[in-house]
């Protein structure tokens, strides 16, 4: 049998916890360009704005939570960033580099269709980007570079072969498929 714990309380005096916050009434609150403190958990928040904004209740971006320890006290505060100063616009980078067709018609002006990442990237952007310092760029021009070899393999009925330089880089080589 069960034992009992604790002793008895009245109902009237028992609290039962609130479940389901109104968070978007909660982050309306603050204003544009400020951020207030909050007791809310800082996990709990977090995931609360990432629904909000999968659910287009509030932009991506819009608010963000942070935890800061002073002392030994841990603080989570909540910004409200819409409308702040000195926002970057996105860049738009298939913009910025060569269409797949530029791409595609200078691997078939190449011998055997000789191409590498790095070549692509200094002949059409004059340098050859980094995965860790430029990676939208890097995986832009990396993306593309996929895509246009399928397209080719495709088209002329063959395979890219990867081969490593003395350099460590990758060099692809085209070779047809034999019927």
């Amino acid at each position: 049998m069960p034992k009992l714990v604790g002793k008895p309380i009245k109902i009237a005096e028992f609290k039962m916890p609130t479940y389901g916050t109104d968070w978007l009434a909660f982050l309306h609150k603050i204003p544009i360009g400020y951020l207030q403190e909050t007791d809310a958990n800082y996990g709990t928040l977090q995931t609360a704005i990432a629904r909000l904004e999968k659910g287009g209740k509030v932009k991506h971006g819009e608010y963000a939570a942070r935890s800061r320890t002073i002392g030994d006290k841990a603080r989570v505060y909540v910004f409200h960033n819409a409308g702040t100063e000195n926002k970057q616009p996105a860049r738009k980078h298939k913009t910025e580099g060569p269409s797949n067709d530029e791409v595609e018609k200078h691997i078939l002006s190449q011998p055997t269709y000789e191409n590498s990442l790095a070549d692509i990237q200094k002949r059409f952007y004059g340098r050859v980007f980094s995965s860790r310092d430029d990676p939208k760029e890097y995986q832009h021009s990396y993306g593309q570079l996929v895509t246009v070899r399928k397209r080719i393999e495709a088209r002329e009925k063959g395979k890219f072969t990867e081969e490593r330089r003395n350099d460590g880089s990758k060099v692809y080589r085209f070779s047809k498929q034999e019927s």
